[in-house]
């Protein structure tokens, strides 16, 4: 009985007291031909590395932080979504969870920049295209 209680009152607090103020955007994959996965048994790499460790790389030494945004004092966290297709090509990108268009801007200019350097996923040993989601940090 206590169990189910407090089972009751864990996902009470879980889906009422975790409301953010920013709106969370999901994606739709319909204007992308075929098949988009999320996960897979082997996800791509970015120049060899997973992708949290190689984009995180590039993006810590090529982001530009908008100066009409420092003096702002505008910070936060951009969340970017985007597909690495079956080729190897980061298509798709686009923000999946705003916090100011400067910074928005910014965050998808630079993930957009990314070298092609990436090494497909891959279901059941075929290619196929694999979406992420990554945070840019805009920190002052």
């Amino acid at each position: 009985m206590f169990g189910g209680m407090f089972v009751l009152l864990f996902l009470a607090v879980v889906l009422f007291g975790c409301k953010s103020s920013r709106t969370i955007y999901y994606t739709d994959y319909s204007d992308v031909e075929g098949d988009v996965f999320t996960l897979v048994e082997d996800m791509p790499l970015y120049d060899g590395k997973p992708v949290e460790e190689g984009v995180a790389s590039y993006v810590t030494s090529n982001i530009i932080y908008p100066a009409e945004a420092k003096d702002k004092r505008i910070s936060g966290l951009v969340f970017v979504n985007f597909i690495v297709d079956e080729n190897g090509n980061l298509i798709n990108a686009k923000i999946l969870r705003s916090v100011h268009p400067l910074l928005d801007a910014e965050a998808l200019r630079v993930i957009q920049s990314l070298p092609p350097k990436w090494t497909p996923g891959k279901q059941r040993g075929k290619p196929v295209k694999v979406a992420f989601t990554y945070p840019v940090r805009f920190k002052l």
